[in-house]
């Protein structure tokens, strides 16, 4: 399952972000890197993107979960 939050933001611009976590998946983690901002957050194990790009992530990630 693929799990998005919006939470204020940490590394991107923006004033909100969209925080995503897997139980990881080759397919998915290529789908988040080809967005034109991502930051990875080692320590919590997730993804960080800006709330603008919910609609591309949205597209991208359906095809897996």
């Amino acid at each position: 399952m693929i799990k998005l939050q919006e939470r204020p933001t940490k590394s991107v611009p923006g004033i909100t972000s969209i925080f995503i976590s897997f139980n990881y998946k080759q397919e998915i983690v290529d789908a988040i890197k080809s967005l034109d901002c991502k930051v990875y957050d080692k320590k919590n194990n997730e993804w960080e993107v800006p709330i603008t790009h919910l609609a591309s992530l949205i597209d991208k990630l359906s095809n897996y979960d």
